[in-house]
């Protein structure tokens, strides 16, 4: 946030990547949020594998472009124009829907505006995240990510290097603080809401039993977000489906990993062969 606050921020794109499972989705969508609760964000686009129409680029830009219209309003009329004049701009190549579609528009807008104008903040996508100073029409991306290597030619050795700042989600961060808060706050969201909240002990879950998942999980929040979504589920015991996943217990037949199984397999059959 301190980068996306900073008005004198000289660095214009800021990569935020590391492995799958890190917690980079979740760390996108808080700084969304805190953004749009400071009237900071100008539009968000949020990619997942496993949405139609959120899997693919097709309606990144459309949406943007919406977004932008209904935040700033003196860039519609230059987005209706574009659209009504050519209908055809949406199946062109995203760089001609960015060009014509945000880049000329805020431009445009930019030259028309006689007051000084809030500074925003705009989060393109889960994976690309970007902020614009309204008051000087400067847009900065943050791109959230794997380390692609496409990302790592252009972010590392590329055009971007000099206009851009680089941050690695890794152990420094000390995930593990976080999982901890976040285990315990979701353990009491489901002591007091599930339909078995009656047979749950009044201290549940022990603190061993915290701290061996956090040692499970190891740093990876991805794992955490399955295990609650697991000990949670509202047609089974959570005090039997957190022996199950601390491994004390024999398991009813589910596998609690089940879906990160399909997510790393899904991964590592889309990976380029090493050979």
């Amino acid at each position: 946030m301190a980068w996306v606050e900073n008005l004198e921020c000289k660095s214009s794109a800021m990569w935020l990547h590391g492995p799958a499972g890190a917690g980079k989705s979740a760390i996108t969508r808080s700084i969304a949020e805190q953004c749009a609760a400071l009237n900071l964000l100008l539009a968000s686009f949020f990619f997942s594998r496993l949405a139609d129409g959120r899997n693919n680029t097709e309606r990144v830009i459309s949406t943007i472009a919406y977004q932008l219209a209904q935040n700033i309003p003196n860039t519609c009329p230059h987005i209706k124009s574009v659209v009504k004049n050519d209908p055809t701009i949406f199946s062109k190549s995203l760089v001609n829907q960015v060009q014509a579609l945000i880049v000329c528009p805020l431009q445009s807008a930019s030259m028309n505006v006689t007051t000084p104008k809030p500074r925003i903040m705009s989060c393109v996508s889960l994976q690309i995240l970007s902020s614009s100073n309204a008051a000087t029409s400067r847009l900065a991306i943050l791109v959230v990510s794997h380390p692609e290597k496409h990302l790592c030619a252009s972010f590392i050795n590329g055009e971007l290097t000099a206009c851009s700042t680089l941050l690695l989600l890794d152990d420094t961060f000390k995930p593990e603080n976080d999982i901890r808060l976040y285990l315990i706050s979701k353990c009491n969201e489901i002591k007091n809401c599930h339909p078995f909240k009656q047979e749950i002990p009044d201290v549940w879950p022990l603190p061993n039993d915290i701290e061996g998942l956090v040692k499970k999980l190891s740093g990876q929040f991805i794992f955490v977000s399955v295990v609650v979504k697991y000990i949670g589920a509202i047609n089974h015991r959570p005090v039997k489906q957190l022996q199950i996943v601390l491994g004390l217990s024999p398991t009813n037949n589910s596998n609690p990993f089940m879906e990160l199984n399909a997510l790393y397999h899904h991964i590592l059959a889309s990976a380029d062969d090493p050979r």
